[in-house]
């Protein structure tokens, strides 16, 4: 009886317990907060200094209670609600680095659990036009574009630093090449003014054109990059305009004075040894590459191609009038000139854009009296378009090098001429064994009809006048006219098989003047190819 009593008890403290649990409201279950964007893939692109848009859509079954974008907090209504759409505008600044810039959002509901999504911006470059000079201290961003609406110097006092990744484009006014009307503008750096180009390998600065409407970017577009050291013409050894490094520099070659002639790509005038050229292109130039007035400089992993007048120019400065004249004075190692044929055959005629008779490397003459043009070099290729080759029309002549009358020194090691029409060197009377060094290089692939390669007559020939006593005995250098001297050195590729070693290490040639590096091999480029990602071939294809 009293288990009986028990279990009833039992029976009915259950049952009230029950009914009273069932008298209270019980809160429903309810699933953690999402976040989406209604931009569906979370993914956009934008310029600098613009503002984007996000919007974010928000589920909070228990309410919402915060909303953050990477850390930061967000304007939202907290509360019960359980379904918002949120706008958030992320500003993208002048400065902001380019590339992909992720916003982590956060949302966190009443019971603390939390969601998370990245949207993802990709920042690029604006583009900004550039109507006044440089006056003062300037940087200009990285990726950006900045086009060049006139002729823009950088003037005296001033600084432009320019960042990897600019490319700097000159409007082209749409008129023909070397019309007389032509606008051809330039970028400037004047006396007293620096620039500050340093690009890298896999984001180098471009100097360029930007045609009107469809048409393709041509030479003489433009004037190109002058550099201005001295303006009374005197000798200043160690004059600073500044620093190009990893800088290609394409289409130029227009006067900017004489719209129907021609000049360098790149032009150093009267500037000293302060000045940086290093890992420096100029490609497809009305005129000259690399233009060399009055300057003691020196030019460091450069290339030059398919540059109609040269690759190479070096010339003076100044007037007998004046009594000024300044020769030129270069150190060079590790230069690459390339010449193709299909490139010279683009102009037909030398009554319309030019004369062809070229060579790649000129030293040309100073007046009579006075001190000539000088290079010392080492590890050089000059790959002409071709010994068989022959211009479409008009006059051609196509050698590798020539140093006219009253040059100076001239000095030249562990260096490739090869795929020449006519002469692979050709030197002046004025260059001798006295003053001169040619040895421990390669020629080969060059025109004429005398089998050594050796004339002092008019013949062509791979060495030409004074240069045939660098031909034998102490000069080691190799000469083949008619057969290929490296293998993998041909027309329109200057990158060897493998490297060819030389006994002569042009550190020998350092003086305080230029410091030559360690370079026991001939031609520019030994196992490493360091013109691969920021130069053009000739074809307009970066090289990979």
């Amino acid at each position: 009886m009293n288990k009986l009593n028990y279990l009833l008890s039992l029976l009915l403290v259950g049952g009230l317990f029950f009914f009273a649990s069932c008298g209270e409201d019980e809160e429903p279950e309810t699933l953690p907060p999402t976040l989406s964007f209604t931009d569906t893939d979370g993914v956009t692109t934008s310029q600098r200094s613009q503002t984007v848009s996000i919007e974010v859509n928000i589920l909070a079954q228990g309410g919402l209670k915060s909303l953050t974008a990477n850390g930061t907090p967000v304007t939202v209504t907290a509360g019960a609600n359980t379904e918002q759409k949120v706008t958030y505008p992320f500003a993208v600044g002048a400065t902001e680095p380019t590339g992909e810039k992720s916003i982590e959002f956060v949302v966190t509901d009443n019971k603390e659990r939390t969601a998370s999504a990245t949207y993802k911006v990709n920042v690029i470059g604006s583009t900004v036009s550039v109507s006044s000079d440089i006056t003062t201290a300037t940087t200009w961003e990285e990726g950006n574009i900045y086009e060049l609406t006139k002729t823009i110097a950088v003037k005296s006092g001033a600084v432009l630093t320019i960042k990897e990744g600019v490319n700097v484009l000159a409007l082209d006014d749409g008129k023909p090449v070397k019309d007389a009307t032509k606008l051809i503008s330039a970028f400037i750096v004047e006396p007293g003014g620096r620039v500050e180009a340093i690009g890298t390998a896999n984001r180098p600065i471009v100097f360029s054109v930007k045609p009107q409407g469809t048409a393709a970017p041509a030479p003489g577009m433009w004037a190109g990059v002058i550099l201005q050291g001295n303006t009374t013409n005197t000798n200043d050894l160690n004059y600073n305009a500044g620093t190009l490094r990893y800088v290609r520099v394409e289409f130029g070659g227009g006067d900017r004075v004489t719209p129907t002639s021609d000049k360098g790509g790149l032009t150093l005038t009267n500037v000293g040894r302060g000045t940086t050229i290093e890992f420096v292109q100029v490609f497809k130039s009305l005129g000259e590459g690399f233009r060399i007035e009055g300057s003691k400089v020196a030019l460091k992993n450069c290339v030059a191609t398919d540059n109609l007048t040269a690759n190479l120019n070096l010339r003076h400065t100044g007037t007998t009038t004046a009594n000024n004249i300044v020769h030129a004075d270069i150190y060079v190692q590790f230069f690459v000139s390339n010449t193709t044929p299909t490139f010279v055959n683009g102009f037909p005629t030398s009554a319309t854009l030019r004369d062809k008779d070229s060579r790649d490397l000129l030293i040309s003459n100073p007046p009579t009296g006075f001190s000539g043009n000088t290079l010392v070099a080492a590890n050089m290729t000059f790959i002409g378009p071709g010994r068989s080759f022959t211009v479409a029309t008009g006059p051609s002549s196509s050698d590798g090098m020539r140093a006219e009358s009253r040059a100076g020194r001239v000095i030249i090691r562990n260096s490739i001429f090869a795929e020449f029409p006519e002469d692979g060197i050709r030197l002046s009377n004025n260059v001798t064994t006295t003053n001169s060094v040619i040895d421990n290089s390669f020629f080969f692939q060059i025109g004429g009809t005398d089998a050594t390669g050796i004339s002092t007559q008019g013949n062509s020939t791979a060495l030409r006048e004074n240069a045939v006593v660098f031909a034998a005995a102490p000069y080691a250098n190799t000469i083949s006219p008619a057969s290929v001297g490296i293998a993998g050195i041909g027309v329109n590729d200057f990158t060897p098989g493998a490297s060819q070693v030389s006994p002569y290490n042009p550190t020998s040639l350092n003086d305080n003047n230029f410091q030559f590096q360690s370079g026991a091999f001939v031609g520019a480029i030994s196992t490493t190819d360091w013109t691969l990602n920021w130069t053009k071939n000739a074809d307009g294809n970066v090289r990979r």
